[in-house]
């Protein structure tokens, strides 16, 4: 990618971010008054990307999975509510298509004109703080929903990955090579019946723990 696009997509993330914790912090200040104790301006929830982006192996023009994780007092039925009309009256959202009733639910959109799949994960939890670990199995205890944990599935299994091989450049530029690899041969992609990103990326993984020097 040219460094202007890479820019371009942190700052897509962080107008996201802000714009996120805006909705949360409304939704709870009209759910709640000072008598329970329920202070609004210090709940906040987070966006932890996964898929192609988080690797760091995206092509130009790719997508970015993004997963909101929100706290307790947020419902699933808020996202494609209120977060859905939110995005509406945003200038800068277009092609806003929530699709609820998938296997895992999802909104996807363009945000400045970079596209982005946008789930949501809620925890059992009253604010998600910054230095969240997602790794840790204690944060789906309490989780009422499995959508929540399928939601919360790719950012945790992407950095189970980063975490797992040795040499991290190398992975990148194997992964790149092999996802280029099969796009040119027209066999990359699980909605055609072949391997995805995520298969290729748990394959080579395993290969430069095999081969860590290599």
């Amino acid at each position: 990618e040219a460094e202007d696009e890479v820019q371009l997509r942190k700052e897509v993330l962080g107008e996201l971010h802000r714009l996120v914790n805006r909705w949360v912090r409304r939704l709870c200040e009209e759910r709640f008054s000072e008598e329970d104790g329920i202070d609004a301006s210090s709940i906040s929830a987070g966006i932890f990307t996964f898929g192609s982006y988080r690797l760091g192996v995206n092509f130009p023009g790719g997508d970015i999975d993004a997963c909101c994780v929100v706290p307790k007092y947020i419902q699933r039925s808020d996202f494609f509510d209120s977060m859905v009309e939110l995005l509406k009256s945003n200038p800068d959202v277009t092609e806003l298509a929530p699709v609820p009733t998938a296997y895992v639910p999802i909104i996807t959109m363009r945000y400045r004109g970079v596209p982005i799949d946008f789930m949501i994960s809620r925890l059992n939890i009253p604010t998600v703080r910054d230095d969240l670990n997602i790794l840790d199995n204690q944060l789906l205890l309490g989780v009422d929903s499995d959508k929540d944990i399928l939601s919360l599935n790719g950012c945790r299994l992407v950095s189970e990955v980063l975490g797992l091989v040795p040499d991290q450049a190398a992975f990148r530029t194997v992964l790149r090579t092999i996802k280029l690899w099969g796009k040119r041969r027209g066999i990359h992609g699980n909605k055609y019946g072949y391997l995805g990103g995520v298969n290729y990326a748990i394959m080579t993984a395993f290969v430069c723990q095999c081969f860590p020097y290599a």
